[in-house]
Order: C-alpha cells, then sequence, then structure tokens
C-alpha cells in the first residue's frame, strides 16, 4: 500500500523489520515517455504503474515516490519467509525469482503504451540486511541498483545486496580518491620504452608509458590502477599533463642543440569522450612550440574503429596538422582492416601477442603475411612485445622496420632514456 515508507521503517521493531526485504525501484528510461507523449500522458502512464504496484503489495508490503523524482520508488516488501526467503534458497530462488511476479505483472500492464515496453532496475536488500537508519538502506539499494551490471540493457534488471558487493564499490571510489590526490599531488611520472630501428638497432623513438609512484617512492603495479583511471576518466587529464611535459622535453632540448627522437603518446577510448580532446593536444603543441615531426599519437585498441567515420576523421586532422598516427595492438580484439584502407597512418604496432608463443611455421607466414601486407600499403610496422633473439633474427628476415620489447630494452625514466640517446651517438 502507499505509505511513508521511512515513517513505516522507523516504527518497526528489529523483529518486524527482519520480515522485509527494502527495495530502490526506477523505470528506466522514464524521459522518454514525457518527451515523446508529453507530460499529461506521462503523469497517466506513471498512474498505471503506481496502481499495479500498489495492487501487488496489498496486505504484503509498502511503497512511496521519491520525493524527487517521480519515477522512483522505495518498497518495504514482505513475503512468506519459508517460501521465499530462506536463507538457504538465496543463491537459487530468490536470485532467479525475488519480485518475478511484480515483473511480470508492470511488463503485462495492458496500457497500450506500456504493454511489454515498461522496464526496471532494482537495488534489493533482502531481510537479513534490513536493519540500521533509513538513509542507509536507501543508500546501499541505490548502489546496488546503479552498479548492476545490466542496467544499460532494454531489459528488467537487479542487483541484490552483499556485503562483499558493497566492499567492492566502496573500495573502487576509494582507489579513485586515491588516484585523484595522486594526479594533484604530481604522484604519476612517465617512463620511456625505447623503439629500435631493426637494421641498426639504434634507438630512433620512444613510447610514453605511464607510471604511479607514490609517497615511499614505490612504483604500484599498472593493472592495480589503470582500470580505474580508464572507468572514471582520470586518465584523460592525466594524459594531457603528460603530453604537456614531454612537449616541453622535446622543444627544450632541440632548442639546446641536444639529442631528441620522435615520442608517441596513447589515445585511448576515454579520449573520445571529450568532444575537445585533438584541439587540447593541438592547443598544447602549438603553445610550446615544438615541432611536429616529434610527435605520434598511438590509437588504443580499446578504440572501435568501425564507429561511424569519427576515428578516420580524427585520424586525418592529426595527419594534415603535422602529426604521425600509428594504431597500437594491432590484431587485438578491435583490430580494423578497414581503418589500414581508409586512413592515411605511418605505422602499424603488431600486438604482442603474436610474439608471446614458439615460433613455429604457422606463425611465421601468418606474421610474414600481415609484415608484408602492411608495407604493401605504405605503412611502416612496429613489433611490440618481442623479447626472444629469435623472433628478432626472423623479423629482420622479413624486413620489418622497428621492434620494441623487452629484449632490447624494458620502460624507463626519462634521464635513463636520454643518456643512451646521447651514448649511442657519441
Amino acid at each position: 500500500m502507499k505509505a511513508d515508507v521511512e515513517a513505516v521503517y522507523e516504527a518497526m521493531s528489529k523483529e518486524e523489520k527482519s520480515c522485509y526485504a527494502f527495495v530502490e525501484m526506477n523505470i528506466k528510461n522514464w524521459d522518454y515517455f514525457n518527451a515523446a507523449y508529453g507530460l499529461n500522458t506521462g503523469d497517466e502512464v506513471l498512474e498505471e504503474i503506481t496502481k499495479t504496484l500498489d495492487n501487488f503489495l496489498k496486505n504484503r508490503g509498502y511503497w512511496q515516490r521519491s520525493y524527487r523524482e517521480t519515477y522512483h520508488f522505495f518498497v518495504l516488501y514482505s513475503e512468506d519467509a519459508n517460501e521465499v526467503l530462506d536463507n538457504k534458497m538465496l543463491d537459487s530462488k530468490v536470485q532467479d525469482a525475488f519480485l518475478m511476479d511484480l515483473i511480470d505483472l508492470l511488463f503485462d500492464i495492458p496500457h497500450p503504451l506500456l504493454f511489454h515496453n515498461v522496464y526496471m532496475s532494482f537495488g534489493i536488500l533482502l531481510p537479513s540486511e534490513v536493519n540500521g537508519p533509513y538513509n542507509m538502506l536507501v543508500n546501499k539499494a541505490s548502489i546496488m541498483r546503479t552498479n548492476c551490471p545490466e542496467l544499460a540493457k532494454r531489459s528488467f534488471c537487479f542487483e541484490i545486496y552483499t556485503q562483499e558487493k558493497y566492499q567492492d564499490y566502496l573500495l573502487r571510489i576509494e582507489q579513485m580518491r586515491c588516484i585523484t590526490h595522486a594526479r594533484m599531488h604530481d604522484q604519476f611520472i612517465y617512463y620511456i620504452q625505447p623503439k629500435i630501428d631493426i637494421a641498426t638497432n639504434k634507438i630512433i623513438g620512444g613510447e610514453v608509458l605511464l607510471r604511479w609512484q607514490d609517497e615511499t617512492g614505490s612504483i604500484i603495479p599498472t593493472g592495480e590502477y589503470i582500470p580505474y583511471l580508464n572507468t572514471f576518466g582520470e586518465i584523460y587529464l592525466i594524459d594531457l599533463k603528460t603530453f604537456r611535459s614531454v612537449c616541453t622535453y622535446l622543444k627544450e632540448g632541440l632548442d639546446q642543440d641536444q639529442i631528441r627522437v620522435p615520442m608517441s603518446f596513447n589515445i585511448c577510448a576515454n579520449n573520445f569522450g571529450d568532444h575537445a580532446f585533438v584541439s587540447d593536444y593541438l592547443s598544447i603543441a602549438k603553445e610550446i612550440g615544438v615541432p611536429y615531426s616529434y610527435i605520434e599519437f598511438e590509437f588504443m585498441e580499446d578504440i572501435k574503429f568501425d564507429q561511424g567515420n569519427r576515428v578516420l576523421e580524427i585520424i586525418q586532422g592529426f595527419k594534415e596538422a603535422g602529426f604521425a598516427c600509428s594504431i597500437d595492438d594491432f590484431g587485438r580484439e578491435n583490430s580494423s582492416f578497414a581503418v589500414l584502407i581508409n586512413s592515411t597512418l605511418d605505422t602499424i604496432k603488431l600486438d604482442r601477442l603474436f610474439f608471446k608463443e614458439p615460433l613455429d611455421d604457422k606463425r611465421k607466414q601468418m606474421i610474414a603475411h600481415l609484415v608484408n601486407m602492411i608495407k604493401g600499403m605504405g605503412m611502416k610496422v612496429l613489433a611490440e612485445g618481442v623479447e626472444t633473439q629469435e623472433y628478432v633474427d626472423f623479423l629482420k628476415s622479413i624486413s620489418c622496420d622497428y621492434i620494441q620489447g623487452f629484449y632490447y630494452y624494458k620502460p624507463m625514466p626519462l634521464e635513463e632514456f636520454q643518456v643512451l640517446l646521447e651514448q649511442q651517438n657519441d
């Protein structure tokens, strides 16, 4: 029944609370109904949904709408504990059937705009977790609902609260807070991994790679923070700061007749989320005055190269400005031959997966065909992740252009990289 759910909850004894689940419920894409059919029709549709919810909860629960969002509901829901909420059944029946009766009723509302066309998302606290302040119930249910993996799909979805899921969420947010702190206190530094001309064994360039150095001076393993950087978007701010720093290093060195080689910078899918990212990079390079021939942009494997013409247009824009462009990790999951045909790339970097296993005849044939095809299209080929003499000799034999990998050098601080450049030119 409709009620002030918070007041009802606060008036319950501890024993009464243990008989109810707490549910946060949200109508997916609610704004669509108002935009497509007008506010009056939207109110009519909402009335059908609330009527269905009210009928479902008669004698077994309470509901109320959010004061801020009319398409948002809070529900206290009671079921026969022996039938559904038995702890022994949580992994099977509850997770598969909890609230399914309500979902079916909502899906089958006979209103022409709603019939098989309305979907909900739920965050659920089972009775064993319904305790403590009401605001914490709302907080926990909301975190479950908004972090449900299926939230963006056009279907019903729900996430049931567990302490493990909740702590995982808190850990992720805490890690993000630490990352922001690290960025603001200049703990993100960059290493350089040399690129080697396979014919001369000389360093002809370097790839700029991000590292996190904590307060103790220790380097934190990249696997512990890169996923968070990408998920929350901090990577873009850090990338721009790194780009500015390396451009300054290049410009100052060239002005002083010091040895410099072109540097490459990774462009990941998150960069594309900022509509101004191309102009951001261009304005930094222009402000510092670094020669554009010393800069290369590597488009990484997480970019969907088939997303219309956007990637091709960006590559073309960088090329027309005078920058070099390459495809990183070619051969991994999102590689697209269309981008080879339709863009003017300078270099294709073959992913390390080609060079991880023993070099048998089948692998030789595949790598040789790729190198010949790419070079036949007027582009250079760089093999990354090369670690053995056997692969180096083979790549030389098929006229691969460049190598990057532990066989020659691991990523290193900029100062060490500069020493190598000066030593090879003595």
